[in-house]
């Protein structure tokens, strides 16, 4: 899911950044049925369509400085990016009451879901302040630290899911000697509120914001093309290191894909290859055998 999240949410941005840089109807059209299929996917996918409408906003008031057009072009966006996904909201609200299920359940009192999932990391502040969910306190800071440290996602990342890969640690600070290229700073300025974005609101989980890794591999191309046509010691020196690195990122992938790989490749069956790795399988599959099947 995620990954796919991830496709629709970098083609759309793809889209309203090409819009950007020509305003055409059809771009616009073809960047809010983007960002409407990204938000179909997942809640997370309405970033998409809050990053988009900023871009909007940015290019009619900024540079062509024309309050009309932002506004119709920001309700035309919104409008056909809703449109696509009424079907999805309105079903959830007809089965749970309230078309975000199982966010803002206290807004819509919608059906119960267990522990009430939290909009932003941390909740809304200690006193509740509504704007704490924009700019948190110090102690929000304090408090997650670690937990929305790349570092930390990368060498000592609390589960698989919140793990990256080290390139993005090794090159990015890099970016600093391609700043002099237009299209480096945009993706720059990009990554820095989408960061803030998946800290904030998308609870510091690398998962959910996979189109920031997306983008940001972007950038570490930017940084390798560069290291990789500097000076000759820099480029040997940059080369053996990928290289190494890459023939290690091989070797790990095997390790971990080793023990399916019987099943895999037809040596193990699937109900021997489920009851040695899955504790509970048999339980499952005495209750399948031994239960009426409606």
């Amino acid at each position: 899911v995620d990954v796919g999240l991830c496709f629709f949410q970098f083609t759309a941005l793809w889209a309203v950044a090409n819009w950007a840089q020509s305003p055409d109807r059809r771009a616009l059209i073809l960047a809010a049925v983007l960002a409407g299929l990204a938000t179909g996917v997942k809640h997370q996918g309405l970033a998409t369509v809050f990053v988009g409408a900023l871009v909007l906003v940015i290019r009619r008031l900024v540079i062509d400085r024309n309050v009309r057009e932002a506004v119709s072009d920001v309700a035309f966006y919104t409008v056909i990016t809703f449109a696509l996904t009424a079907p999805w909201y309105g079903r959830a609200f007809v089965y749970a009451g309230n078309p975000v299920w199982p966010l803002a359940n206290g807004l819509f009192q919608g059906l119960p879901f267990g522990v009430q999932p939290v909009v932003t990391s941390g909740g809304a502040g200690g006193n509740g302040e509504w704007w704490h969910a924009i700019i948190p306190p110090a102690s929000w800071f304090h408090g997650y630290a670690r937990s929305m440290n790349p570092w930390y996602w990368t060498f000592q990342p609390s589960g698989w899911q919140k793990a990256v890969g080290v390139y993005f640690v090794a090159l990015l600070p890099g970016v600093l000697l391609c700043l002099r290229r237009r299209s480096v700073w945009q993706l720059a300025l990009f990554c820095l509120g989408y960061y803030v974005i998946l800290v904030r609101l998308l609870h510091m989980n690398p998962r959910y914001g996979l189109v920031l890794f997306a983008v940001a591999s972007l950038l570490c191309g930017f940084v390798a093309h560069r290291l990789a046509t500097s000076w000759r010691l820099v480029r040997v020196l940059f080369v053996g290191a990928f290289l190494v690195t890459a023939l290690l990122n091989l070797a790990w992938s095997f390790a971990l894909a080793q023990p399916y790989l019987s099943v895999a490749l037809g040596g193990e069956g699937r109900q021997v290859f489920l009851t040695r790795t899955e504790a509970n399988h048999r339980l499952f599959r005495y209750v399948n055998e031994n239960t009426p099947s409606d």
